[in-house]
């Protein structure tokens, strides 16, 4: 592009005079600005409960701090409590703000990430920002769980747990930020409920079909949920349980079952595990979709296109009679 000076511009491109395409672009000049903004934290995990210490340092390019700077920040993410404020850089130019995660939601479970937003300005420079984040595990263990299901239809589930060690995590130089597991918690009782999950057909009414001079009934699916039988599991030595269910093989839904069990404080977890291939009957098609596909996504100008009819995906044989409208954008 040419030199341009400051403004909107609209980029219009041809073939052959036809006008393809058209672009709006705004120039605008770039000002460096005057400083940069950092954040580092002392850890890249903690538990629920734990505190991270973040280290904001607004600096100039050389490296030199930026002393007695209000700087506004804001930390959180679900299920996390929230912390706000502006407080002012100390004489070495940074900013050390420390977060405890908390949360009073007594449902959350898993692995989270808490999120932090700083943002400084000078009037000579307007505003620099920078945002980091931290992971925090709410629980103490981790459970993990398998299904098999042979050809005789015998359904095997398998669990295995394992402390949460965030040590190598959090050790200078780590890249594999999945290594978070440690030794495996044996004697972790899991209660579970298998369910029975299907849709029921529920009749809604009638509605009466002009085009082929017919009266359909109308009909919602609603889920239904059936309790099967209630087990429970205890790992071994290893951290690992099993159970086997043989389970009647579903005409239409599926199985699941429903875990529950409490980390090492106290804390409930809870997780759903599907136990068989679920088979939806969905309901037959109630309304005609009479519309048109095309052999290509896309054409040349002047090239034929080839426009097949189809109700749903049924192409239309030699209907009686058709209105069509060609048009061109």
């Amino acid at each position: 592009l040419p030199k341009l000076s400051p403004g909107g511009y609209n980029i219009t491109i041809k073939v052959d005079d036809q006008v393809v395409n058209n672009h709006y672009i705004t120039i605008e000049n770039y000002v460096k600005p005057a400083y940069q903004m950092t954040i580092e934290k002392d850890k890249e995990a903690i538990f629920l409960g734990e505190t991270v210490n973040f280290t904001i340092t607004p600096a100039f390019f050389d490296g030199t701090g930026l002393p007695s700077l209000d700087v506004s920040y804001n930390i959180g993410g679900y299920p996390l409590k929230e912390a706000y404020g502006t407080d002012r850089t100390a004489s070495n130019g940074k900013l050390v703000v420390p977060f405890t995660a908390q949360t009073s939601d007594q449902k959350a479970q898993g692995e989270q990430y808490m999120y932090i937003n700083a943002n400084a300005s000078l009037p000579e420079s307007g505003e620099i920002y920078s945002n980091a984040y931290a992971r925090v595990f709410i629980n103490d263990i981790h459970a993990a769980f398998d299904v098999d299901t042979d050809e005789k239809g015998i359904t095997t589930l398998k669990a295995t747990v394992n402390k949460i060690d965030l040590s190598r995590i959090n050790k200078p130089g780590n890249t594999d930020m999945s290594d978070f597991l440690g030794d495996p918690e044996a004697s972790k009782e899991i209660s579970g409920t298998i369910v029975y999950h299907y849709y029921e057909k529920i009749e809604q009414g009638e509605e009466y079909d002009y085009i082929n001079k017919v009266v359909r009934k109308l009909y919602s699916y609603e889920e239904r949920r059936e309790t099967v039988q209630t087990f429970s599991l205890s790992t071994d030595e290893k951290g690992t349980a099993s159970k086997i269910f043989n389970l009647k093989a579903p005409q239409e839904g599926w199985y699941t079952a429903e875990l529950t069990w409490n980390d090492n404080s106290r804390r409930v977890m809870n997780h759903s595990v599907y136990l068989s291939n679920h088979y939806v009957k969905y309901p037959d098609t109630q309304y005609d979709w009479y519309h048109l596909e095309t052999d290509k996504e896309k054409y040349r100008l002047d090239a034929e296109v080839i426009l097949t009819l189809k109700n749903n995906e049924e192409k239309v044989v030699s209907p009686k009679s058709v209105l069509y409208m060609e048009a061109q954008k």
